[in-house]
């Protein structure tokens, strides 16, 4: 005779506990109802698995999902898979907004919109501005950030749709400086090419480039500098900044500076003379004369000396004026 051997199949099955469906962060809860079996994996659509009889699952993500439970018998080996398609709802909610900027520069207007979905519709939105200012309208007013320092303000919106779900979502706005611009020079009027001392006295954040219009067609990125003029006249001076942000500003002082005019030489005694004899010279235009070279000059300090030269001769005169500006000019006395 034989043994009959009778193989009890698998069958995978379950239920899913009301509610079905709601608002994220949602559980739901599985019961197996499978029979001989003794082992059971479950998957639960969002990437999640767990090896348990029965369970539960916090869905942190909207949408549908495919609920399947893995079984088998160890001792006989059978298997069996079960799926339920859209077992589980999460409902669909997203808050959002946007702006029309990020980051300013104090102060800076800003403006903020309700970009949320949901699958029904929002009914309630709180706004947080970050500044005490707040806000319980879709569209929020203009918002004005002020601030003596560089900050950061968390803006927030919450929002409730009409399933009673909820959602937050919260942003960083920078606000940052201008610069506050000074600067002083060493002098404010002297003779042409005499350099000028610039000393930068501003306020900005690190990184922040500065550059110079020095009103003579010179244009000069440096945080401070010398710079001298060939041409007498009034000087416009403008110093220019932008931060990193791209804060920017400019300070322009008008005709700070005044470049005086050199002396204005008038030199005679050019002239022929024979070996022996004298040329007078003369020059005009300042308050203090040098005339070189010195060794044929009855004075080199005066402006009309008498050059006895034994070759010919190029005679230059240094003049200098009551405001120490100088300049020079040259005759030449050919000796035949």
């Amino acid at each position: 005779s034989y043994d009959s051997i009778y193989i009890v199949p698998v069958n995978a099955d379950f239920l899913v506990t009301n509610p079905y469906s709601g608002c994220r962060p949602f559980q739901a809860n599985f019961v197996d109802a499978s029979y001989n079996a003794n082992y059971w994996e479950w998957h639960f659509g969002d990437g999640d698995t767990m090896i348990s009889q029965s369970s539960n699952h916090f869905y942190t993500s909207s949408g549908n999902f495919d609920i399947t439970l893995i079984v088998n018998d160890s001792i006989s080996g059978c298997k069996d898979t079960f799926t339920r398609i859209n077992a589980i709802d999460v409902f669909d909610i997203e808050a959002n907004f946007i702006s029309n900027s990020y980051q300013g520069c104090n102060p800076f207007e800003l403006t903020f919109n309700d970009a949320s979905t949901t699958e029904s519709f929002v009914t309630n939105w709180f706004w947080d501005f970050g500044n005490g200012q707040t806000s319980s309208t879709p569209i929020p007013p203009d918002i004005i950030y002020s601030n003596p320092n560089d900050t950061t303000y968390n803006i927030t919106l919450w929002i409730k749709d009409n399933d009673n779900c909820e959602d937050s979502i919260s942003r960083i706005i920078t606000l940052n400086q201008y610069p506050s611009l000074s600067f002083i020079t060493d002098t404010t009027k002297v003779c042409p090419e005499t350099p000028i001392l610039f000393t930068n006295l501003s306020s900005a954040d690190s990184g922040t480039v500065y550059q110079w219009n020095m009103g003579d067609s010179s244009i000069i990125d440096t945080f401070e500098l010398s710079h001298d003029y060939s041409y007498p006249g009034l000087y416009t001076i403008i110093l220019s900044a932008i931060t990193p942000a791209g804060c920017d500003t400019m300070l322009v002082k008008e005709n700070l500076l005044e470049i005086l005019e050199k002396p204005n030489i008038y030199i005679t005694g050019s002239q022929s003379i024979t070996i022996n004899e004298v040329a007078q010279l003369n020059a005009s235009g300042g308050q203090s004369y040098e005339w070189t070279p010195k060794e044929s000059l009855s004075n080199p300090y005066i402006p009309n000396p008498i050059a006895d030269p034994d070759d010919t001769t190029i005679y230059t005169v240094f003049v200098i004026d009551s405001n120490l500006c100088h300049n020079y000019d040259s005759v030449t006395i050919i000796v035949v």
